[in-house]
């Protein structure tokens, strides 16, 4: 019996090869797209889940009030808090403190062969901390112990780093330099990092070497670099630990008027939670999880209805077999378990096809996503339990209506061929069904206009500086006169307008804010701070409205601030400021410029009341603005000038235009994967819509040929198939829009400045969805208009 099934299968797939093709390349399609969102689903929620204490886990947040009232949050802590949180507050078994070291670390490896150093850079990968961090983490080590952790001038290697300095993991014992000030002995080997990890370090330097130094700066440093880590005794609450908390802040802070308050921040929201950022500096909200189950629900429901559209639109040819089985004894149950086990073959087959299609699509996803996502699904339980319940729920989903209708039709009436001219009650449902696939179809059509309109919005709104033809390299942070030699012999090549040192670029990820007093009011300002030299404003064209710029100086002596300071501040008049004195860092210094506003930190936060001082110290960046002609040789030329100032670094530089669009690289990449698995939605809906115009037409093959026969014309013809779509494709849209515009506004309020959501995105969604609609039910519609009248009433 079930080598007859098997073979009736195969003889009805060969037979009607476009149906069994629209069929096996839906599903495929919806089951491999259904595949990679389940992995990356998966994948985002296992960060750091192999942590072995990873329920006890918190990590020491804050909250507190802006100028304007706002609450708003962070993740940094003072250097001196560690060690008087682990004396004031009982209850933690151990507690860790990490100092992230981000950016231009120069180290330092003595080659043996060839008897000098050669030097690396790690942009990322470097901090310093305790050994506590092994009894908090699970970062098992190949070598050493990591208590040496607790000694100054230690370090401890992952076996990637190991590999790539040495060539070797057995270098314990060994030096390294970092930035050509301290040398460090390897203590230990650690196993490299996994991906779905948000402590990606590769190197980890006992935070003993730089503690005395770095406590000094006090309480009032706060950086988001330095965090602190704890696990909770088991029978310690994170209420009592938040209770003491606040008790210790008052402590610290008896004077502070902005309603801080220090509370625990479970490990597993760390990758999740958007109001603090981590060390991998990405975070994905559960609310974008939640939209990508959705669309991968959404897109293999629609795959399914395409099945059940296209199953129910071939049944006429395969009546007779029906009939014939049922004359020949076979019940319904038996008629419904055969078309259940043709469609349990049609599935098994389709995710064969899809592992091959996901593997394939995986090869670009991860490199974009910059994620480690893989199909293990012979040792993966969770991917085995996915394909399993896939199988089962698509089969059922897809095979068991139309295994009911055909089962359910009765002999004479098909042996009679009267069956084809019935009008049967699953039309109303099919009409459903298309109805809620264009539900899908224009959601994703609207999302995507949004995406694509919010992201040109970004790209082309003024931030209130221009970036053409600018490049910016990241400067070492080394003496202030190298930094002013660079400076000085880029100037003098040809080709190069303007030259300009810096703590960051206008728009940048980096955020430094501090709190002044003006005219010692007592009245404190939180104010973002740029450090930068006298060509900053000419170099990025910044407009200057009142007073001057700053001036070739390398210490603090004046400050430059923006109109949105005056606004805080209650000054009218931009000229009223210039002169005023600012009291920053137990210093006074007059403002001597009023400058416009330009962003300095995306356009998700509002305009934040900024400075800019003097201080080459403090510069991280060269931004060097050229001709454009000859770009190649002008490029040459500037790395020539570098390597003669930092000849261990390498040249390595970006345009300015590309920093400021990095700003958006998360927006980019949902955007992208948003898109493609949209377009993908709509592809698998095409394919519904030409099931319902399949089953449309052999269901009034006849009355066509009548009209026909009777003088209608091809126009009339397709008017009457189109009735059958048009209804459920409208009211499919009227659900749509409002379910669309509801949650892409609410995704839009994460951004302070964005698009207004107006009638012209809705109309061109409109016009996308009959467009698509029109093309995809032209082919058919024409074909059964055209047709002869003679072929659909021969047997009459």
């Amino acid at each position: 019996m079930l080598i007859n099934y098997l073979k009736t299968t195969l003889r009805n797939l060969l037979r009607n090869k476009t149906n069994s093709f629209i069929n096996i390349f839906g599903l495929s399609l919806g089951i491999t797209c259904s595949l990679v969102l389940f992995l990356l689903v998966t994948f985002l929620l296992s960060y750091d889940q192999y942590h072995d204490n990873y329920e006890r886990i918190y990590r020491i947040v804050n909250a507190s009030n802006d100028q304007h009232g706002n609450r708003v949050f962070g993740n940094g802590v003072p250097p001196p808090m560690p060690d008087a949180v682990r004396a004031d507050i009982p209850g933690i078994d151990k507690l860790v403190f990490i100092s992230n070291k981000y950016g231009n670390n120069l180290i330092g490896v003595e080659s043996k062969e060839l008897n000098e150093w050669e030097y690396f850079e790690e942009d990322e990968g470097v901090a310093y901390t305790e050994s506590n961090y092994f009894g908090i983490f699970t970062r098992p080590l190949l070598q050493g112990n990591f208590s040496a952790l607790d000694e100054p001038n230690k370090v401890i290697l992952s076996e990637k780093l190991a590999w790539k300095y040495f060539g070797d993991v057995n270098v314990m014992g060994r030096d390294i330099t970092l930035d050509k000030k301290e040398t460090l002995q390897v203590a230990g080997i650690m196993e490299d990092v996994p991906r779905n990890s948000d402590f990606p370090f590769e190197m980890l330097i006992s935070y003993a070497t730089i503690k005395n130094a770095y406590e000094k700066h006090g309480w009032g440093s706060v950086s988001s670099d330095d965090q602190i880590y704890l696990l909770l005794e088991g029978s310690t609450s994170v209420e009592h630990v938040n209770n003491n908390l606040q008790a210790f802040k008052e402590k610290q802070y008896p004077d502070d008027n902005n309603e801080l308050t220090y509370f625990l921040q479970p490990l597993k929201d760390l990758h999740f939670d958007k109001r603090f950022n981590n060390y991998r500096y990405s975070t994905v909200s559960h609310g974008n999880i939640l939209t990508m189950a959705l669309v991968a629900f959404f897109i293999i429901a629609t795959a399914c209805i395409n099945f059940i559209n296209i199953s129910t639109a071939v049944a006429v040819k395969r009546s007779k077999e029906v009939g014939v089985r049922k004359v020949l004894g076979s019940s319904r149950g038996q008629l419904i378990k055969q078309f259940l086990g043709e469609t349990f073959l049609i599935v098994v087959l389709a995710i064969v096809v899809s592992l091959g299609l996901a593997e394939l699509l995986l090869i670009y996803l991860n490199p974009f996503l910059e994620i480690d996502m893989a199909i293990k699904w012979l040792n993966d339980g969770k991917i085995e339990l996915f394909l399993l319940s896939t199988l089962i729920i698509v089969t059922i989903m897809a095979g068991l209506y139309p295994s009911i209708v055909m089962a359910k039709l009765k002999p004479a009436v098909i042996i009679k061929n009267k069956w084809a001219n019935m009008k049967t009650s699953g039309l109303s449902l099919r009409k459903m069904l298309v109805a809620f696939q264009f539900i899908i179809t224009p959601f994703f059509i609207i999302g995507t206009l949004v995406l694509i309109a919010q992201m040109k919005f970004l790209r082309e709104s003024d931030m209130g500086f221009k970036t053409d033809a600018i490049i910016v390299m990241k400067v070492p942070d080394s003496e202030v006169l190298k930094k002013k030699a660079l400076k000085s012999s880029i100037e003098r090549l040809s080709g190069v307008r303007n030259v300009s040192l810096a703590s960051t670029t206008p728009l940048s990820g980096s955020i430094s804010v501090t709190d002044i007093e003006l005219d010692n009011d007592e009245k404190e300002y939180y104010m973002d701070v740029k450090w930068a030299d006298e060509n900053y404003l000419d170099m990025y064209d910044i407009g200057l409205i009142a007073g001057e710029g700053l001036h070739a100086v390398d210490t603090m002596n004046r400050v430059v601030v923006n109109e949105e300071f005056l606004k805080l501040a209650g000054i009218s008049d931009p000229q009223e400021a210039i002169g005023r004195m600012v009291h920053i860092w137990h210093t006074d210094v007059p403002i001597t410029g009023v400058v416009q506003n330009f962003y300095s930190r995306n356009m998700r936060v509002k305009l934040e009341p900024l400075m800019l001082v003097n201080g080459l110290g403090k510069a991280r960046t060269i931004s060097v603005k050229l001709t454009g002609q000859n770009l190649h040789q002008q490029l040459e030329d500037i790395k020539k000038e570098w390597h003669q100032v930092y000849p261990e670094y390498a040249f390595d530089y970006k345009f300015a235009d590309d920093v400021v669009a990095s700003m958006y690289d998360s927006e980019e990449e949902m955007a992208t994967v948003f898109t493609f698995f949209s377009c993908i939605a709509i592809l698998i809906g095409c394919l519904g819509l030409f099931g319902l115009v399949s089953f449309t037409t052999n269901q009034k093959v006849k009355e066509i040929g009548i009209r026909k026969a009777l003088g209608a014309s091809v126009q009339n013809i397709l008017s009457l198939v189109s009735r059958d779509f048009i209804t459920p494709v409208m009211i499919g849209f009227i659900i749509a829009a409002p379910l669309g515009w509801y949650l892409m506004d609410l995704w839009l309020q994460n951004y302070q400045y964005k698009i207004n959501l107006g009638a012209g995105i809705f109309l061109i969604a409109l016009a996308a969805t009959f467009t698509i609609a029109i093309v995809t039910t032209g082919y058919k519609s024409l074909k059964a208009a055209s047709a002869n009248p003679v072929d659909s009433l021969r047997d009459e």
